[in-house]
């Protein structure tokens, strides 16, 4: 969170929108570059934010919400213009409006590695992906309430703000997530 506060300052562009990729302080560049495209590297703006969206499930706060809804607007023309040209923004507006995670509480525990198996043979692009020690409490709202159960390993798969029961079963789980894909 840390280090989107220092992009928030340096190298957000307030009149039209988007991450310039020099900061607002640089001295030795012409003109300071907005890219909206994906090229040969990764759009670092489709980038930032699949990480808004991350920290917006993970902490609960809106403002790393309203920052993506912020780089899709910038570059939402150019999207429909060309959607090919701007793939990475697109996989992050699906995430915004559903993004996936699945929370694995007490992977060391029993029926964690069916379980962990179960999450690696689905492809997930996008979802985030968490493995819990059986005795942590987090604070973080994504991570908070979802413990193992009985002494066993438990999935929680989520799809926005909805998660489902606890699963110690892989099967249930992975129909679950590709239930969750489909939608």
């Amino acid at each position: 969170m840390t280090w989107t506060s220092v992009l928030n300052r340096h190298y957000w562009i307030a009149d039209h929108g988007g991450y310039a990729t020099s900061a607002d302080d640089t001295t030795d560049v012409i003109a300071r570059l907005r890219p909206g495209s994906d090229d040969a590297t990764p759009n670092a703006n489709a980038i930032m934010m699949a990480n808004l969206v991350a920290l917006t499930t993970l902490s609960g706060e809106a403002k790393y919400a309203e920052r993506a809804t912020a780089i899709l607007a910038a570059f939402g023309s150019d999207l429909g213009r060309n959607v090919i040209a701007h793939t990475g923004l697109l996989a992050g507006a699906i995430d915004l409006i559903a993004p996936q995670q699945i929370v694995l509480a007490g992977y060391e525990l029993k029926g964690g590695d069916a379980l962990i198996e179960a999450i690696r043979n689905i492809s997930l692009p996008g979802a985030l992906q968490y493995g819990l020690d059986g005795e942590i409490r987090s604070e973080l709202p994504a991570l908070r309430d979802k413990p193992s159960i009985n002494g066993q390993s438990a999935a929680y798969a989520c799809l926005g703000p909805q998660c489902s029961q606890p699963l110690t079963d892989a099967a249930e789980l992975s129909r679950i997530l590709k239930a969750q894909r489909r939608l």
